[in-house]
């Protein structure tokens, strides 16, 4: 499969996934050569995987839309992981968050967040609801 034909039936699900032709400017791991080509190199052979996802806008702009592999798909919405921890940290009272994906009968996958908070601060209901 080309690059082309990768990124038509990637865009057929508006979804795009980052790939290099050719060598990268990062060619090795220190002491671990067959890992980098096998972590790097094996998902679209030839081609260098970033593992980041991208769309491709109405104006032909593509935009880096986080790892593809911390994606959860809840209700038919994708959400990066990455995201929804940086939105929980962002709250004054948390130090640290960590969310992960759950199967769900329903929604196919739910979400569990897990969070820390600054010292000194107790976990309260009003929190938890601020927090969701």
């Amino acid at each position: 499969m080309t690059l082309k034909e990768i990124l038509w039936k990637e865009k057929q699900k508006e979804a795009f996934v980052s790939l290099i032709h050719g060598l990268a400017k990062c060619v090795y791991l220190y002491n671990n050569h067959e890992r980098f080509v096998q972590t790097y190199f094996s998902t679209y052979k030839g081609k260098y995987f970033t593992g980041d996802g991208c769309k491709r806008d109405s104006d032909g702009y593509y935009w880096i839309t986080g790892r593809i592999d911390d994606i959860l798909n809840v209700s038919g919405h994708r959400l990066g992981t990455a995201e929804l921890e940086s939105a929980l940290v962002s709250h004054p009272y948390v130090s640290e968050a960590a969310v992960v994906g759950y199967p769900h009968s329903i929604k196919g996958q739910g979400i569990y967040s897990f969070v820390t908070l600054i010292e000194g601060m107790t976990s309260s209901e009003e929190l938890r609801q601020n927090l969701i």
